[in-house]
């Protein structure tokens, strides 16, 4: 039977860029250094940034005209609703959308204004900037850009976002109304407040040296006049009433937050302050310049540390000022200050109380409590709504929290008694580094290489950076309705200075951690704007580029400005060899091209269109759609066959073969046809000798396209790169891999100098890197150059390509999967999960769910000449994690760990495809969408995130390098079993061949009988623990397996509805390893391992409870001691532990049953470890990828019972009740 994966190929045009060194040939860089023609594009490059600066000048005009001109509609509404003392939830919602329509209103604006649309084309530079140059030297750098403004393509498309509607902190409209609106609310509140403690000689100054007596101070605390602040010009006075300001001849004005500390001070009161308003997009980027953009020197490094870091700088003071508020945190209204509901309040939860999720239990139990009736049972419905009525929460108060907490725990001097230990870190961390703030302090050495200075700076920066982190999470939501004023005054007014440190942090470490090299590289032109825009040849001396062939060698033939058609002379030598020059032919866009010639006034007379024809045409009734008529449409194709027959650039160009015109349903697929066979690329002859003249006279331009598969030493398979390349110059490539235009030729720099590079002599034994690798030195008869690439300056060429340009097997990709698969007797999955002993493990199960394979993928092996070589990643990332931490300056080593495990992610994609031919199979991976896996796998987000878009792309057009190109599978005919990547965000369960699980209890399950623990076992009081053991059926010793059995239904417990199978038995088999916190040690673990049925009978002993007399939950509950239950509880968790593994033990990690499967035996992994073809997981972490796996089986079996034409429809999400009855029912 034919593949699935051969039903997928030529389904949709696909882009990519190919890469290539160029090499100079002849006189050509002499002849380039001679014209100065890099000088001039190095100039260009260097003017670029002096450009953007100006066109930054002129949209911080734009901006500030067009927020001057608006006066917000929604503005009223906005504030009293947000005004109100308490909301409803109806409200808050109403607040929302309100927001959104305030936002919409000033994108609106902005679009609607004039001149909008030029600000991101060609003409801001050609003719808005020059008109708004200041001097002459601004006009001449903006017109050295004239035809050159696809340059700031990439700049136009991020300055356009400025002027977005959404909710992203790049938007002004959101720097407008989410940030400045609720500040300037807030500060509306405070000065009704504080109106009357002013004096009126205090703001009659603010007024006249302020405000030149043209507005009241109090104008400024008024609804309406929240517009005049939406300017920079505004926020710059608003911040000024409110800080004051320094005229020009240096006196000080105060402002009103000065008065305000002055009565403060004067009084032992403590009114609140205002709060400044964020400076408008744009104008922000200027007051972070003083922090430095990228630094290029140690000094400038030193000097940045120095002055924002010593004790008298602005940052240490707002440490200062936040200690002081957070000394006195107690002084302040618990029920007004928030913490952030999120992340924020797990951390919290476990710095009070010892857990991460007690607060989220404390409310569920609230939650319950409202909405649970008695003895109702806790659906996964009920569960859900609960689950999404907590995400809704913004914020809780420091009250709500107390309300959660022991009488004897104070949860307002627990919070600071953590953040002062915070700032106590701080000031420590100072004590280090005073050395570097001293004036005499000078650098022995570069600071790249001084790990023990950039240490004592990181651990400064990080201090300060743990410390700002943590605090943020007070800022709440930002809406709540009766925050505390006079906390948030203070706090918001330091922190907003504190926030300096994350660009200083960013900037060192980006200086510390750069390479000694630079990639940075500049475009080049050739005095040609328009420089290799396409390769057509009645377009080459336009392009003033095409490509040259010979042998097996190719290049790249650039004119030059005065000699554009100087190869179009040059006949061929039979006598002294010739070049093979490209003869490339392309109709662009022929549902354009083709009416844009024949219906042209210059063509019009000589094609001669009917009457009937140009009706047709001018009617539209060729095109679908209510006028569509069939018969007009096949007259209309008929008139472009026969013009084109008479077009001699076409017809002569292209080898045309229509089909019949009755065979065209509509005119789409006629121009399909022509855009399919409007292509041809074929080689005529030049001479050699000629050729090689014009380079000599500096005519031509000539460059090797180069990579190491054109090297005379290269024996091995071409990269896809060289084969898509040589492809499309290929007799067999009909089309499918076309050249594209747009190709760009760069030039880097040498950065390094050759005396600096590291070398490793001739002669002289090279130690693998790979301790896995079976020869362990390398010896080589030449020099080796470390990173000596960089020290050459280097050509290097894009080149972009369609693939599948004219795709003729166009279908929904996820559909056709899912009928392939429902049709299918035996479909593979290939199961994919993080581990936390493995990096990643694999588990291939075919239909039945019987495993065939299952690996880790710790070691990745490849055959190089011939030689098996494997490589541990695992214990690779291990050393490099254990270096990083061992090194205290670890900034290096962390983009160290990144570089690997991209190298290795890009290894298992590779381990991945190659499953995916040999079984068919589809993949099924961890949803990342529906809630994270614990912290504890090797792979985090970030790096997996990368994994599944490399994995995707690869399956976009998966090519097997060594088939035959022609071969289904091979290069020109590749696999396209995924759809193009678009976002994460926008991913569902499915992309073609990929299916995204929700990974709730796969790895701790019973693969042999489905049992999960749904129990809660936290002991929690004495009453709690007695109604658990009387929800049991039956708890008892059975002497002949010396075991405790405990029987259980589910029904009789709260929260376990979701178990298909309700009856249990537990049993106290086996082992368990119980992880405790080591005395008097912080965060310090130990570990010991407990004889369950031993720990069991010395608890009971111990109490006098007699064992052996049957069912004996009556005497376990006739116990008073708190310390029994809790020790009982404890076992009862261990027993339900089925996972068991020790920190930092790669040797101890089992998965364990407490329950008999139907052959009377308990699943252990340990007896499957060694097993070659184990039908059964081998470890935990194969237990999650096989049961992954097996949740894709469950979607295929929903698959089969649907109607094809349904199949869309089909929801392949499983819920936890459907996943948890399949895992019962379809054991091995």
């Amino acid at each position: 039977a034919a593949s699935k994966l051969e039903k997928f190929t030529n389904c949709y045009s696909l882009s990519k860029t190919l890469r290539f060194k160029a090499i100079p040939v002849g006189k050509t860089q002499e002849n380039i250094d001679n014209k100065r023609l890099l000088v001039e594009d190095e100039k260009r490059a260097e003017d670029y940034k002096g450009v953007k600066k100006l066109l930054d000048r002129y949209y911080l005009s734009f901006i500030n005209d067009v927020l001057h001109s608006i006066k917000l509609k929604n503005l009223n509404n906005y504030i009293s609703l947000f005004r109100k003392k308490t909301r409803t939830e109806k409200e808050n919602k109403e607040l929302e959308n309100l927001e959104i329509n305030l936002r919409k209103e000033i994108a609106k604006a902005f679009k609607g204004a004039a001149g909008y649309k030029s600000l991101f084309k060609k003409d801001i530079i050609e003719t808005i900037l020059p008109e708004a140059a200041d001097d002459k030297d601004e006009i001449a750098l903006v017109n050295s850009f004239n035809g050159f403004t696809t340059a700031f393509t990439g700049f136009f498309d991020n300055r356009e976002n400025m002027f977005s509607e959404e909710a992203k902190s790049t938007s002004i409209a959101f720097r407008c109304i989410n940030e400045n609106l609720t500040r300037y609310i807030s500060n509306m509140d405070i000065f009704e407040k504080v109106d009357a403690i002013f004096d009126k000689h205090e703001v009659q100054e603010i007024k006249e040296k302020i405000l030149n007596s043209d507005y009241d101070v109090e104008d400024f605390f008024e609804g309406e006049f929240f517009n005049f602040v939406l300017t920079q010009e505004g926020i710059d006075v608003y911040n000024a009433i409110i800080g004051g300001f320094v005229t020009e001849s240096g006196e000080k004005i105060k402002g009103l937050n000065e008065y305000i500390n002055l009565y403060n001070a004067k009084t032992k009161q403590a009114l609140p302050k205002f709060k400044p308003l964020y400076k408008q997009v744009l104008s922000d980027r200027e007051s972070l310049s003083f922090y430095g953009e990228g630094y290029t020197s140690d000094e400038e490094v030193l000097e940045v540390f120095r002055n924002t870091l010593n004790k008298n700088s602005e940052i240490f003071s707002s440490i200062k000022k936040l200690e002081k508020l957070f000394k006195n945190f107690d002084e302040y209204s618990s029920a007004g200050i928030f913490v952030k509901n999120g992340p924020a309040i797990s951390t919290i939860s476990k710095d009070i109380f010892g857990e991460w999720n007690l607060i989220r239990d404390k409310w569920n139990a609230e939650y319950d409590d409202i909405h649970l009736k008695k003895k109702a049972v806790v659906t996964e419905k009920y569960e859900d709504d609960r689950r999404k009525s907590f995400k809704k929460i913004g914020s809780f108060s420091l009250e709500q929290l107390q309300e959660y907490a022991d009488a004897d725990l104070s949860v307002v001097e627990k919070l600071k008694e953590i953040i002062i230990q915070k700032v106590d870190e701080i000031y420590k961390v100072y004590g280090s580094s005073e050395k570097l703030f001293d004036a005499d302090f000078v650098l022995e050495k570069s600071l790249k290489k001084n790990d023990a200075v950039v240490a004592i700076m990181k651990d400064l920066l990080d201090s300060v950076k743990s410390f700002e982190n943590y605090i943020k999470a007070f800022f709440g939501e930002g809406k709540e309705t009766n925050r505390d004023e006079s906390f948030y005054g203070d706090f918001v007014l330091a922190y907003d200075i504190l926030l300096k440190v994350d660009h200083i942090y960013d900037a060192i470490r980006n200086y510390v951690t750069q390479k000694p090299y630079s990639k940075d590289k500049f475009k080049l032109y050739f005095q040609n704007p328009q420089f290799m825009g396409g390769w057509d040849k009645d377009k080459e001396t336009d392009y003033r580029a095409t490509i040259l062939r010979y042998g097996s060698k190719y290049y790249l033939a650039i004119m030059d400005k005065k000699y554009a058609k100087c190869l179009q002379k040059i006949d061929k030598d039979d006598v002294n060899g010739n070049y093979e020059k490209i003869n490339y032919k392309l109709l662009p866009g022929p549902n354009k091209m083709l009416p844009k010639v024949f219906f042209s006034k210059k063509w019009m007379a000589y094609y001669n269109p009917s009457e009937d024809i140009q009706k047709i045409y001018k009617n539209g009734t060729f095109k679908k759609g209510d006028m569509f008529n069939l018969n007009d449409c096949h007259k209309l194709i008929d008139f472009f066959k026969d013009s084109i027959s008479r077009y001699p650039k076409w017809s002569n160009a292209y080898d045309f073969n229509f089909s019949e015109t009755e065979k065209y349903k509509d005119i789409a697929g006629f121009y399909r046809e022509v855009e399919e066979q409007g292509y041809k690329v074929s080689f005529e002859s030049a001479s050699k000798k000629e050729v090689d003249k014009l380079v000599e006279e500096g005519k031509l331009y000539m460059f090797q396209i180069y990579n190491k598969d054109f090297s005379d030493k290269s024996h091995g398979t071409p990269n896809l790169h060289t084969m898509y390349f040589k492809l499309l110059f290929d007799e067999n490539n009909h089309g499918q891999i076309r050249l594209s235009g747009g190709a760009e030729l760069f030039m880097r720099r040498a950065s390094l100098k050759k005396e600096e590079l590291v070398v490793h002599p001739a002669n002289s034994p090279i130690a693998n890197k790979n301790p896995d690798n079976p020869k362990k030195t390398t010896t080589l008869s030449y020099d080796v150059y470390k990173d000596k690439r960089f020290s050459e300056d280097q050509y290097e060429l894009h080149i972009p390509i369609a693939i599948n340009k004219c795709p003729k097997n166009i279908f929904k990709i996820n559909t056709e999967v899912r009928v392939l698969l429902k049709h299918d007797d035996n479909p593979y999955v290939i199961g994919i999960d993080r581990g936390e002993r493995n990096l990643l493990y694999i588990v291939v199960v075919d239909g039945k769910g019987n495993i065939v394979e299952q690996y880790s993928l710790n070691e990745i092996i490849n055959n190089f000449n011939g030689i098996r070589i494997k490589t541990d990643y695992h214990s690779l990332l291990d050393k490099k994690e254990k270096e990083r931490f061992e090194a205290r300056q670890n900034w290096t080593s962390i983009e160290n760990i990144k570089e690997l495990k991209a190298g290795y992610i890009s290894q298992v994609v590779h381990k991945i495809c190659e499953l995916v031919e040999k079984y068919d199979a589809v993949i099924a991976l961890e949803d990342l969408n529906s809630g994270f896996k614990n912290s504890r796998v090797k792979v985090e987000k970030q790096v997996y995130q990368k994994f599944e878009k490399m994995l995707i792309d690869k399956l976009n057009y998966m090519v097997d390098k060594k088939s035959n190109p022609c071969a289904t599978g091979g290069a020109l005919k590749g696999y396209q079993i995924t759809n193009k990547f678009e976002s994460f965000k926008s991913m569902s369960t499915q992309n073609g061949f990929i299916f995204y699980i929700p990974a709730w209890l796969t790895s701790k399950i019973d693969p042999s009988t489905g049992f999960v623990n749904l129990l809660k076992t936290k002991y929690t009081s004495i009453a709690d623990s007695k109604k658990f053991i009387s929800s049991f059926d039956r708890i008892m010793y059975v002497p002949e397996e010396d075991l405790f059995e405990f029987a259980l239904d589910y029904k009789n417990f709260s929260r376990t509805d979701a178990d298909y199978i309700k009856k249990w038995k537990l049993y106290s088999y086996g082992n368990r390893i119980r992880i405790f916190a080591a005395a008097k040690k912080n965060n310090v673990f130990a570990w010991e391992e407990v004889c369950l049925t031993s720990a069991y009978k010395e608890l009971f002993n111990k109490y006098g409870i007699n064992y052996q007399q049957g069912d004996i939950r009556a005497l376990l509950c006739e116990q008073s001691d708190k310390a029994f239950y809790s020790s009982f509880m404890a076992l009862m968790s261990l027993m339900l532990q089925m996972r068991n593994s020790i920190t930092g033990r790669t040797d101890v990690d089992f998965l364990i049953s407490p329950v008999k499967n139907s052959d009377g035996i308990f699943y252990d992994s340990r007896n499957y470890e060694a097993q070659e073809n184990a039908i059964l997981p081998k470890n935990a972490d194969a237990n999650g990828a096989y049961n992954i796996a097996r949740k894709v089986l469950w979607a295929i079996g929903q698959f089969k019972k649907a109607e094809d034409e349904k199949l869309d429809k089909v929801k392949i999400a499983i819920s936890n009740k459907e996943w948890l009855e399949y895992a019962q029912t379809s054991v091995k």
